[in-house]
């Protein structure tokens, strides 16, 4: 039983096989226009209509989809949006609780729009896509059985035409021709009728689907329009009801502290010019036995009216406490206590030690060997002959040529003068790593000048 069974698979296959054969050699005789070939322009004429829409509805197929795969997108960005301005609008700000809700309705129209073009408009376009592989089978079923048909006809037309006619072979001739034309023309029938049939409901259906794209569109985008003013109301009371919180200013008491500051400068160049005017300024020697002496100006003495000063002493700011110190200290002294000075011995003892302090404080103010400042734009080291200066890396960067040096963040580079200054590009600088000694060019904006 297998056996049969095995036997008339493979007869099947044989004989599919021989059609095939037959076909393909009635195609090539009609090629070579040795056989004649039946056509039909109003058949054809369905066909290529057939061909057009089922291009066009896959071609609205694929652009739909990746419409939704946006709108996907979109709807996770702005969602993620609406998370974050949740966050930023806070809970004691006006309508907190209305404007939350209207972002979480964000998500949910966004879903109903997603949902409602998938529902109504992709799903139908996929089912009518799904009607043209069955018309086609038939189409291309129509087309085997015409080659049949036109294959029968020849070889009876060549079975009458003959000298010696075979009754017999002619009889089986046109019993297969007769066959044939009938099973070609119910399968031809049919799509003479279904194939206009369904290029005309084109019309309906894409007028159906353009109806629930532009609706969803229209629901969709009127009501996040509704949603949008209803926030756009809440932002605008927001900020006229918001009132800003009295804070104590800092700006008096700054200004008041540089006005002080100001004054106690005015004060001690005032102190200043008033001391270059009055001459000699007084020295105060500190010893054991006294703590002052007084060294009055021939001014002074002279003017015993003159205003007052308070006296002010600099003093070794080390030692201030030690009486054992010989320093020099400056004193702006009263007119009153230069008027109670009596000219003496002693005092003029005093007044001429009083000068010789002057004299050695003076040359110790002239000589400026004491505020040298080294100059800044000296290198600290001396570069070797034929290093302009030096640079350090401050990004990494990889050669493009072969002449060009690679280098990491860090290293330092001796910039040299290039054999052929004229062939440099701009921004371009001529060196040598000191990590390998390797020559090449690098770009100048990738260092920073060290030496030089």
């Amino acid at each position: 039983m297998a056996e049969s069974h095995h036997s008339k698979g493979g007869a099947g296959i044989l004989a599919k096989a021989q059609k095939r054969l037959v076909r393909t050699k009635a195609k090539v005789l009609q090629n070579l226009g040795k056989a004649a070939r039946t056509t039909d322009q109003t058949f054809d004429e369905y066909v290529s209509n057939f061909n057009k829409q089922q291009a066009i509805l896959t071609k609205l197929q694929k652009d739909l989809r990746n419409y939704l795969n946006c709108l996907k997108a979109v709807s996770y960005a702005n969602k993620t949006l609406c998370d974050t301005l949740y966050e930023v609008y806070e809970d004691d700000w006006e309508d907190q609780k209305t404007f939350h809700s209207h972002l979480e309705s964000f998500e949910l129209h966004w879903m109903d729009y997603i949902t409602s073009l998938n529902d109504h408009v992709q799903e139908p376009i996929i089912i009518h896509l799904n009607k043209f592989p069955e018309l086609r089978m038939k189409i291309n079923k129509r087309g085997r059985k015409l080659v049949d048909l036109d294959n029968t006809r020849h070889t009876l037309e060549n079975m009458i035409g003959q000298k010696k006619r075979d009754e017999a072979k002619i009889a089986k001739a046109q019993e297969e021709f007769t066959e044939a034309k009938k099973v070609f023309d119910d399968i031809n029938n049919e799509l003479q009728v279904e194939l206009p049939e369904f290029y005309d409901k084109r019309v309906p259906f894409y007028s159906q689907s353009f109806q629930n794209l532009f609706a969803a569109e229209k629901a969709f985008h009127s009501e996040q329009g509704n949603i949008s003013a209803t926030l756009i109301e809440i932002c605008e009371s927001l900020s006229a009801n918001f009132i800003l919180p009295e804070r104590k200013s800092t700006i008096r008491s700054v200004s008041e502290s540089n006005h002080h500051l100001q004054n106690v400068i005015d004060s001690f160049q005032q102190f200043q010019m008033q001391s270059k005017d009055n001459g000699v300024i007084s020295l105060v020697l500190k010893s054991d036995s006294e703590n002052t002496t007084i060294c009055p100006s021939q001014e002074d003495i002279n003017e015993p009216e003159s205003e007052l000063y308070q006296n002010v002493a600099i003093s070794n700011q080390e030692h201030p406490n030690s009486g054992e110190s010989s320093e020099p200290v400056f004193q702006r002294t009263s007119p009153s206590l230069q008027a109670a000075a009596k000219p003496s011995e002693d005092s003029a003892g005093s007044v001429s030690v009083c000068e010789e302090n002057v004299s050695e404080y003076q040359s110790c103010l002239e000589d400026s060997s004491l505020y040298e400042v080294p100059p800044n734009n000296q290198s600290l080291k001396k570069l070797p002959d034929g290093i302009l200066y030096q640079v350090q890396a401050t990004h990494p960067y990889s050669q493009a040529d072969s002449d060009e040096l690679t280098f990491e963040a860090g290293e330092v580079i001796d910039v040299i003068e290039p054999d052929n200054p004229d062939e440099m590009d701009d921004g371009w600088l001529m060196g040598i790593k000191q990590s390998d000694g390797i020559q090449g060019v690098f770009p100048a904006n990738f260092t920073k000048k060290l030496l030089g």
